[in-house]
């Protein structure tokens, strides 16, 4: 596992065992199966692979823009300043391309006052193609969190946008309305491996999710929501996930145990 993470994270045993604090020959014994590495060692390399995957999800590679609306799926986006304006491309270039485009939000948030917060055109209230829904609508059933709910919406906008000539739907999840709803991190996490199962087969709609960036990692869910998007929408466009299913972010998770650890 520590030959792993050095190869994913691309360091020599001699980089790793100086952010580790010992001598490149013990890397060498540790990956050889000659010698175990102590807890203290295994909790910080955890830590640092954290590190790196956040810090390349809030640094995605600029590169050269990609049309957004190429085939997204099931994608995350962090609500940080530098990914706003590719947050406004998503949403005008999806409507050029055709697609029905639907915001949900928390319902304490007006329409333009939403769009103010997005740096989206206020027309885009009254333009064909594009609707505002609320987190209770869509997420809620007789005031409680219930995840069929969103299964339920999802087939009705199908049933009800396919026939009006609609053969492609986008959606365009603002999670931080769910956060201040009292949803837990555990249901998020359940939300997002119940999300990628139906839009990564999905011929009709796809789903991009907006997350609070994290300042510091307080629970563990926050590195499943990382591990369950398999494209991440950054300043440059869309992107692979890097991070998508990688059996080295549970491992990370797990070496840090949650008692109070922190990841920075």
């Amino acid at each position: 596992m520590v030959r792993k993470v050095r190869d994913k994270l691309g360091l020599t045993q001699g980089e790793l065992g100086s952010l580790l604090g010992v001598h490149w020959v013990t890397v060498s014994r540790w990956e050889s199966g000659k010698m175990e590495p102590r807890a203290g060692c295994l909790r910080e390399l955890a830590r640092i692979y954290l590190a790196e995957a956040f810090r390349w999800a809030r640094e995605l590679p600029q590169g050269e823009r990609s049309p957004v609306p190429a085939p997204v799926q099931h994608a995350l986006a962090y609500d940080l300043p530098e990914v706003w304006p590719a947050v406004q491309r998503y949403v005008t270039e999806s409507l050029r391309a055709g697609y029905y485009v639907c915001l949900i939000t928390s319902s304490d948030d007006a329409g333009e006052a939403l769009l103010k917060r997005w740096k989206l055109p206020p027309e885009l209230l009254s333009r064909e193609g594009f609707k505002i829904l609320c987190t209770r609508e869509v997420f809620f059933r007789d005031g409680h969190y219930d995840l069929s709910q969103m299964n339920y919406l999802g087939r009705k906008l199908e049933e009800e946008l396919i026939p009006q000539g609609w053969g492609r739907i986008r959606l365009l999840d603002d999670i931080s309305g769910l956060l201040s709803h009292g949803v837990s991190w555990e249901e998020l996490v359940a939300l997002e491996y119940n999300a990628d199962s139906i839009f990564q087969y999905s011929g009709v709609a796809d789903c991009l999710s907006i997350y609070p960036y994290p300042v510091r990692l307080d629970h563990p869910g926050q590195v499943c929501i990382l591990c369950r998007h398999p494209q991440l929408l950054g300043p440059g466009g869309t992107v692979a996930n890097a991070f998508y299913d990688d059996e080295l972010l549970c491992w990370a998770k797990n070496q840090l145990k949650w008692r109070g650890e922190e990841c920075r």
